[in-house]
């Protein structure tokens, strides 16, 4: 054995060495063939680019000159000129001013302009096509002041409207015979329409590529239109020029051709950057680094494939003459400890085959082994555990104080009896989880007595302490239906106020309401507010009647037809509308129909638990509420009943003074009577017409 193993040793580091360099040759033309393929593929994606970029800025000149072309041929018309003068000397003749608007609107419906304007020199607006068009913008009027310095058609710069959209005007000066300025004309163009489509465009596919249109406005660079991947950016992005690896920035400042920096996002990026002629505008076309050398990256996988591959193959061949010269030695080896393994797997096996969790340590209280439940209820794996105190592992502590329990471990250690543990005890897994669970500890002994360490058993109670908890809840609910179902009160209103009262010391909140609701009228009508919400509330005149359409989420548990749980009311919600100021403040909120035959014929909400709602206060509120709703319906059946009787004796009793009487003025006092004794009126009186023509 020695003469083999000195023989293994000696031919192991040559082959050692010679896997090591076939290994280090195949990584270096793998590594030199990626980065020719990576150089080739980035010049090729920027010719793309920069091809794209031109085309981009060819297009952009194309449309300035004829939009400039439109305003110049409509503005050096002397039938333009000659119509307009007419028209400016006598300006309020109806006809004129009707003909007027119809060339505009030819004008803006052959080009498909946003608006058509005429303005007078200081920029007031005289005509438009739009009944309701936008004043001259600051832009607007530059461009009026250019146009009129040059006496030539001027194309404004990009700007936004009180109304929102981003517009451009081409403005163009119309002179009188004398070369006077009579008019400026303004053909105003929505860029949304037709340049950002043109500009956000690409003509090939690409989950990355854009092209930007920016300009310099002081230290900032300016991005004019809506970006691919930032929303609402239109004249309201400004990047500092000093952020120099920024394309935009560099592209204000003048920089031409190939770009490499981050763009907006913080995205590295290839660009071309390019001005737009007769405009203080720059173009910046894009894409993404990573997406240009996807294609790369792809080769240089498939070159690691096969790099790896031979390397597997090299090592495969070495390992495998290496392994012949010890598969003698292995052999062996598993012979003599084949025996030993067959005892440790029949005691991993038992361990292992146990439904509780069982952990076992040393003398010193150190883990030993973990079966996979103790893996699961605890967090931590067997081959990190074993070696570390019990107490790292096994942490427990108070259910109620969250105080450290004794680990029974130590108490098994010192005292050498079997131990369990005290009620209410909680394991704090690796990851935070908490659960309850009950074990119990018993020593390992060897031959001679002596403890060499400890077996832990326990058990996840979670379930039952969930069974528990819901049977809590559900005599909860039922002490609180008995509770109600035997209240004596005198009318319904005290009765449903009870209720309520219930409900909110069920669910462990604070305050609550309890609304009426009329699906026929789509209205709510408030019933009851808890003691607690009136104390809090400051309103002076609280509404009590509300429209459903007029609610916000409190009204959503009709909408949706299902219950409303926010347990976080100050956090901000689309459905949410705020309440009026001085209404008592709301934390946690749960909200939730009544419901009757089909129908909602209420919501009652609770609010301000000191811990979350949870589904189960959802269903225990529901039940409560649908069983109080039963005896309410059923109260209301018996109230109309007697009154109904009550109504029926009272008639009977009229008819029949009515029939006895001999006086009207005793029949009068009579019918009286019986309204206040059998109708349940406190006072009640009869009115006589007076005779004669003046009654």
């Amino acid at each position: 054995m020695t003469d083999g193993h000195s023989h293994i040793g000696s031919r192991h580091p040559i082959g050692a060495v010679v896997f090591g360099l076939i290994a280090l040759a195949l990584l270096a033309g793998g590594y030199g063939y990626y980065r020719v393929e990576a150089e080739r593929i980035r010049q090729e994606k920027y010719h793309d680019i920069a091809a794209i970029g031109e085309l981009k800025v060819s297009q952009i000149v194309q449309w300035r000159q004829q939009r400039l072309a439109n305003a110049r041929k409509a503005s050096a018309s002397p039938f333009f000129q000659r119509a307009l003068a007419a028209w400016r000397t006598v300006p309020e003749a109806p006809g004129l001013r009707a003909d007027w608007q119809k060339r505009l609107k030819l004008e803006q419906e052959a080009y498909g302009y946003a608006d058509v304007l005429l303005l007078d020199p200081d920029g007031n607006i005289l005509l438009a096509t739009q009944d309701d068009p936008d004043p001259a913008a600051p832009a607007t009027r530059q461009a009026i002041a250019a146009a009129s310095a040059g006496r030539d058609a001027v194309l404004s710069d990009f700007y936004r409207s009180a109304r929102g959209p981003v517009y451009l005007d081409t403005v163009a000066p119309v002179p009188d015979a004398a070369g006077r300025p009579l008019a400026v004309l303004v053909l105003r163009s929505n860029a949304a329409s037709y340049l950002y489509p043109l500009i956000q465009s690409w003509p090939t596919p690409s989950r990355s590529a854009e092209t930007l249109l920016v300009r310099r406005d002081g230290d900032a660079v300016v991005f004019l239109n809506e970006l691919r991947h930032q929303a609402n950016t239109a004249l309201l992005l400004r990047i500092p020029l000093a952020q120099g690896d920024l394309p935009a920035a560099q592209a204000a400042l003048g920089q031409q051709g190939l770009f490499q920096g981050q763009d907006y996002r913080g995205v590295d990026v290839l660009a071309d950057l390019r001005p737009v002629p007769d405009s203080p505008w720059f173009l910046v076309a894009k894409v993404d680094t990573e997406e240009i050398l996807a294609e790369a990256r792809y080769r240089a996988g498939m070159v690691a494939s096969f790099v790896l591959l031979g390397i597997l193959l090299a090592g495969a061949l070495t390992a495998l003459a290496y392994r012949r010269r010890q598969a003698d030695l292995y052999r062996e080896l598993y012979r003599s400890e084949r025996g030993q393994r067959e005892t440790q797997e029949e005691f991993r096996t038992t361990l292992y085959s146990i439904g509780d969790a069982v952990i076992t340590t040393d003398h010193e209280g150190r883990v030993r082994q973990m079966n996979p439940v103790a893996e699961q209820l605890t967090g931590w794996p067997e081959s990190e555990a074993q070696g570390k105190p019990l107490d790292h592992v096994f942490h427990i502590v108070n259910e109620e104080t969250h105080t450290v329990v004794e680990n029974p471990v130590q108490r098994v250690l010192r005292e050498g009896v079997v131990v369990g543990l005290a009620n209410h005890t909680v394991l704090i897994a690796r990851d935070g989880t908490e659960r309850p669970i009950a074990d119990s500890g018993a020593p390992i002994r060897d031959d001679s007595g002596a403890i060499t360490g400890v077996v832990l058993v326990f058990r996840d109670q979670t379930e039952e302490r969930a069974a528990e908890r819901e049977i809590r809840r559900n005599e909860a609910r039922l002490r609180s239906l008995a509770n109600i179902l035997q209240y004596p009160s005198d009318s319904l209103q005290e009765f449903l106020d009870y209720a309520l009262n219930e409900a909110i010391q069920l669910t462990g909140s604070k305050i609550g309401y309890l609304y009426r609701y009329y699906e026929d009228r789509r209205e709510f009508v408030l019933n009851s507010w808890s003691r607690e919400v009136m104390r809090e509330c400051t309103i002076v005149d609280p509404q009590t009647c509300y429209e459903l359409d007029k609610t916000g989420i409190w009204g959503e548990a009709v909408r949706q037809r299902r219950p409303i749980l926010l347990n976080d009311f100050t956090a901000e919600h689309p459905l949410k509308r705020g309440y009026p100021e001085g209404h008592a403040k709301l934390f946690k909120y749960l909200t939730v129909p009544v419901c009757s035959g089909g129908k909602i014929v209420g919501v009652v909400g609770v609010a301000n638990k000191e811990t979350d709602y949870h589904e189960t206060d959802t269903l225990q509120l529901t039940l409560l509420m649908e069983a109080v709703w039963k005896v309410v319906e059923r109260r209301e059946a018996e109230d109309k009943e007697r009154q109904a009787v009550r109504s029926l004796r009272m008639l009977s009793h009229c008819n029949k003074a009515i029939a006895l009487a001999e006086e009207d003025a005793g029949l009068m006092r009579e019918i009286c009577r019986i309204l206040v004794a059998e109708g349940g009126w406190r006072m009640a009186w009869v009115g006589v017409a007076e005779p004669g023509p003046d009654r």
